[in-house]
Parts: structure tokens; C-alpha cells; sequence
């Protein structure tokens, strides 16, 4: 059964499905529509539901409800939302949902798992090229709400794309 919700400051609780529920933690929706009338794509917000209700059905289906950082992208337009799969800190909600901070535009760069740059912080890039900075060496390194960490010379980020082909 999907559930819609109305979209208010005091409840950021804005899609359920299978049980799962979608949190805008700040500007997802926003953003899409935003992306959407910017690129002349004429999305709606059932456009937006429907990537949401598509990608659960891939982290149920295929990830095996496996807590992370997901991207839900669209093939077609290349929108992006961003999902942190996980339990409510709160423990309001029981069981594993989604929490979108934002959503990406189709020029927008985002890392991936496997990954091997990241842009930090202060500007600083770091690949291959360079000597990796003792900061992220065998360390975890937060940059905003991303997740990076280095292993055997590398740089991983937790996000994992799904790729959705509509």
C-alpha cells in the first residue's frame, strides 16, 4: 500500500510503502522540483514517488533490506536521490527506512563506492596521484553527510546507485 503525505515543517514523513517509510531530512523534495523545472524536465511529485517506490523495492528486493547509503537514479532524466537507509534514532519507527537529505541534479557529481577521488572540505583534492593525507589514511572521514574511508590504498564511499530505467 503506498501512503502520501502532505508536506509540512512539523512532519518531514513524506512517502510509505511496504511498510517503509521516506523522511525529507532537508530539502529533497525541494530540490527535485527545483532540478526538474531547471532542466525542463516536467517532473512531478508522482514522478518523485515513483523513484522512491522503485528504489525500495530494490534495497527489499535486491540489497536484502541492507541498512547504507543509497542513490536512486533515474535513467531517463539522471535525477538523483539520495536515501541513508536506516533505523529512525528516534526509534519511532521500527525496521529500516529511508532518509533523504537531498536530491541531485542530472550535472551534479557524486561518489560511489570504489570510487578513487574525493573532493573534502577545504577544497583539498585527493587521488591516486598525490600521497593520500594522514587525515584519511586507514581513518574514516566524514564530508558532510558522506561517509568515505580508505582500505588498501583506496578511497570507498557507502553509497551504492541503483539505477532505475524510467
Amino acid at each position: 500500500m503506498k501512503r502520501y503525505y502532505e508536506i509540512n515543517l512539523d512532519d518531514v514523513k513524506v512517502f510509505e510503502y511496504r511498510d517503509r517509510f521516506v523522511f525529507d531530512m532537508n530539502h529533497s523534495i525541494s530540490e527535485f522540483l527545483r532540478h526538474s523545472k531547471e532542466f525542463k524536465l516536467k517532473l512531478t511529485m508522482k514522478y518523485y514517488y515513483k523513484l522512491l517506490q522503485k528504489g525500495i523495492d530494490k534495497i527489499l528486493d535486491d540489497y536484502n533490506d541492507e541498512e547504507g547509503y543509497y542513490i536512486f537514479r533515474s535513467k531517463k532524466y539522471d535525477i538523483k536521490i539520495v536515501i541513508n537507509w536506516r533505523e529512525d534514532y528516534d526509534k519511532k519507527y521500527l525496521g529500516l527506512h529511508g532518509f533523504s537529505p537531498t536530491t541531485l541534479s542530472p550535472d551534479e557529481k557524486y561518489y560511489t563506492k570504489n570510487d578513487t577521488e574525493i573532493l573534502i572540505e577545504n577544497k583539498q583534492r585527493i587521488n591516486e596521484e598525490y600521497n593520500y593525507c594522514d587525515l584519511l589514511k586507514d581513518s574514516k572521514y566524514h564530508v558532510g553527510n558522506i561517509y568515505s574511508y580508505f582500505r588498501n590504498g583506496k578511497i570507498y564511499k557507502n553509497f551504492e546507485v541503483i539505477e532505475l530505467d524510467f
